[in-house]
């Protein structure tokens, strides 16, 4: 006999025993009620199989559409490092032109008063040379007649020109940030996973600092919430 009430087998012994006023039937019935709980299990399992097999074939599609962004993404950041290259490059170059033109007109304006200071340094020596002159000669004439004029002219003032220098600038280095260079931001994107778990994507996003541009790039992590509602 099979007992439906305890799901088993039982013997005549066990009948008065144990499953005394148990729904007892024909080991055949119980048989069919036994293959019919295999058939409708197997039957649960191919849905199980069918839907996971659907959610492989969504994350694969998943994956191809994110490994598209991912080179897009890659090709915006080569474009953002040659668009930084090249105004870095022409920065630096207007850099090194503004500097180069402070030198020369440094270097114009001390060579111009280098020139004037030999002028006088000159005109000075060779009224140091005369007067040396007129006292190495013991001439009373030339120490009273020509000395006077020396001696006035000594006692001019000579002033040097004291131009006031524009000194060279010194080079303060910038601070190099993904604010101008540009970041990775990662954002979840919700799916419904299978047997409706809620399924969490965490991508990542190119973010180019300083414009509205923002590119989608691969797939980090994925995080099931099979305890959240769906969505």
């Amino acid at each position: 006999m099979f007992c439906k009430s305890c799901d088993c087998l039982v013997c005549p012994l066990c009948i008065s025993e144990t499953h005394n006023g148990h729904g007892l039937v024909a080991i055949k019935e119980g048989y069919e009620i036994h293959t019919n709980k295999l058939k409708a299990g197997q039957k649960n399992i191919r849905t199980k199989i069918d839907e996971l097999k659907k959610r492989k074939a969504e994350v694969k599609d998943i994956e191809s559409t994110e490994h598209s962004r991912l080179e897009n993404t890659l090709k915006k950041i080569e474009t953002q490092k040659n668009e930084l290259k090249n105004e870095v490059d022409k920065h630096i170059e207007k850099l090194e032109s503004e500097i180069m033109k402070r030198w020369e007109d440094l270097h114009q304006t001390t060579k111009k008063e280098e020139n004037e200071v030999t002028l006088l340094i000159g005109s000075l020596e060779s009224q140091n040379s005369e007067v040396d002159d007129i006292i190495q000669s013991n001439d009373g004439k030339r120490v009273f007649v020509d000395g006077l004029g020396l001696v006035q002219s000594m006692e001019e003032t000579v002033t040097s020109p004291g131009t006031k220098f524009d000194s060279i600038p010194i080079f303060l280095p910038g601070q190099i940030t993904s604010y101008n260079i540009g970041s990775l931001e990662n954002v979840s994107i919700k799916a419904i996973g299978p047997y409706g778990c809620k399924v969490l994507f965490n991508k990542v996003k190119f973010i180019k600092e300083g414009s509205a541009s923002v590119t989608s790039c691969q797939i980090t992590t994925d995080k099931f919430d099979l305890d959240s509602d769906l969505v």
